[in-house]
């Protein structure tokens, strides 16, 4: 099993949207501050090539924000 969207959340939120698909999720995250959750919000179909852009993107930013 793929779990592509999965993000940083209060668990009371996280409890509250847990079992809804991705387009019901997706309308949440943009109203969530944070950028990370944002830019899920503006993805429109959530398939195996998002899973991976979005998989690449998340490697990039944690290189180059926690380089060792």
């Amino acid at each position: 099993m793929l779990h592509g969207n999965l993000i940083l959340m209060q668990a009371d939120r996280n409890s509250k949207i847990d079992n809804l698909g991705f387009q019901e999720k997706s309308k949440i995250y943009k109203e969530f501050a944070f950028l990370l959750k944002n830019q899920i919000s503006e993805i429109k179909v959530w398939y195996i090539k998002a899973i991976e852009n979005r998989q690449r993107v998340l490697a990039e930013l944690a290189v180059k924000t926690w380089q060792i």
